[in-house]
């Protein structure tokens, strides 16, 4: 994806990659955390009609997801790593 990547330090340790690869109708947010310890917070560049929903990966619980609105993300992680994704429209 040529879709601009953000990077927030975890407020311990760690990284959250944020992106959002498309600002159509069906909107995305992709998150690659890296160790993360704590909070991360992500603003989207391209507002939601209505909060996302969260779509979890084998490694990585819904739950971390600690507050979503339609305008942005936080997630808290403990060691975490792997990835998630936020859908809607």
């Amino acid at each position: 994806s040529t879709a601009a990547q953000t990077t927030v330090n975890c407020s311990t340790s760690g990284t959250a990659v944020f992106s959002q690869p498309s600002s159509g109708n069906d909107k995305k947010i992709l998150i690659y955390m890296s160790a993360c310890v704590g909070t991360a917070s992500y603003t989207f560049p391209y507002l939601f009609n209505n909060a996302p929903s969260v779509f979890a990966s084998n490694n990585v619980a819904a739950s971390i997801v600690t507050s979503l609105t339609n305008t942005e993300v936080t997630v808290t992680g403990s060691t975490t790593t792997g990835a998630i994704v936020l859908n809607g429209y």
